[in-house]
């Protein structure tokens, strides 16, 4: 019987790892998140029979995990993860000067560049407008570098795609693009519940959620607003995998854990029982805690001590052997005879 009283709280610190020529490289660590979901269901059909037809059993199929994240912070390996593409070092990048027109001719801070579309791809054009205008003019002819010629004396703003902009990188994205597949890591925090602890409001531990294959959906939302900051959502479905033997049984979640600050194995368990057929030499042994509702856990043995210590994770020789909660020694203790193989 689980003897906390404790509430899953905050939002949850997340990492993520795509595979890399067969080798797992960290994607991304957000701890900035305003909110982390993950929403579990599976299908049911009823299975009827007889007269009146009650229901027999339930038939439960299509298990899906969906998992959404927001983060307050922009981070170009989200757009990356989303959109199926890579940032490159380009320096290029939309620039606005302004400049003084003399003999009509300017000679700007930067080398304009094509913009790079429709039929007129390797066209290079600038736009000019006086400050504080919106009515802009474009020019196309008389561009050679840096320099413009053919302009009306003034001061003017300009406007154009340069090339060599220190910190400007670029993503191409392309119709049909493929969401990344990422490895998922979300803790979430676990805070104290009960009313008699001492430890009251404190973090007591966490939980931790591990899903080996996590598709995003594609969704890229970039919607800015003039009284907030925009939030990067990252939303898709867990996929199953291999969970071995064949046996049908993929695994959405590698797994869930709960890991409590300060826990020793005494807070839980009334006693430890050893699996019969495991007291025999060069055999690993199989123990389980049992709690006050009897219900057996079973125990890693590297949470355990034994007396005389294992060989190899195994029993060494035959004889009795202690086994006991290393933080608490007498409150959780069992002694075992091994027998001979």
């Amino acid at each position: 019987m689980d003897k906390k009283n404790n509430f899953l709280g905050s939002v949850g610190r997340v990492e993520a790892f795509r595979v890399v020529n067969g080798q797992k490289m960290l994607a991304f660590v957000s701890s900035t998140m305003t909110d982390t979901g993950l929403n579990t269901t599976v299908s049911a059909d009823d299975i009827r029979g007889g007269q009146g037809a009650p229901v027999i059993t339930r038939f439960y199929h299509d298990a899906t995990v969906e998992v959404t994240l927001n983060d307050v912070m922009f981070k170009k390996s989200y757009v990356e993860s989303q959109l199926g593409t890579e940032f490159e070092e380009s320096g290029e990048a939309y620039v606005t000067e302004k400049h003084a027109v003399s003999n009509g001719s300017v000679t700007l801070d930067h080398t304009p560049i094509s913009i790079g579309f429709g039929c007129e791809a390797d066209q290079v054009v600038v736009w000019y407008a006086k400050e504080g205008s919106n009515d802009w003019t474009l020019v196309s002819e008389g561009i050679s570098g840096k320099q413009i010629s053919g302009l009306p004396d003034g001061t003017y703003c300009f406007r154009y795609l340069a090339e060599g902009i220190a910190g400007a990188s670029t993503a191409k994205v392309y119709a049909g693009f493929v969401p990344e597949e990422l490895h998922l890591v979300i803790t979430t925090p676990l805070f104290a519940g009960d009313a008699c602890a001492a430890s009251n409001g404190a973090i007591a531990g966490e939980v931790q959620f591990d899903i080996p294959r996590f598709r995003l959906n594609g969704g890229q939302d970039f919607a800015a607003s003039m009284s907030s900051n925009q939030q990067s959502s990252l939303s898709g479905v867990a996929l199953g995998t291999d969970s071995g033997c064949d046996d049908g049984k993929g695994k959405m979640f590698y797994k869930i854990t709960v890991k409590y600050n300060n826990e020793k194995l005494s807070d839980n368990y009334d006693a430890l029982e050893v699996l019969d057929e495991s007291l025999v030499t060069g055999a690993t042994p199989i123990v389980y805690g049992i709690d006050s509702s009897k219900k057996a856990t079973l125990i890693a043995n590297s949470l355990l001590k034994f007396t005389p210590a294992l060989v190899a994770g195994k029993f060494g020789a035959a004889g009795s052997y202690t086994i006991a909660d290393p933080q608490a020694e007498a409150a959780l203790t069992k002694t075992v005879t091994v027998a001979a193989e």
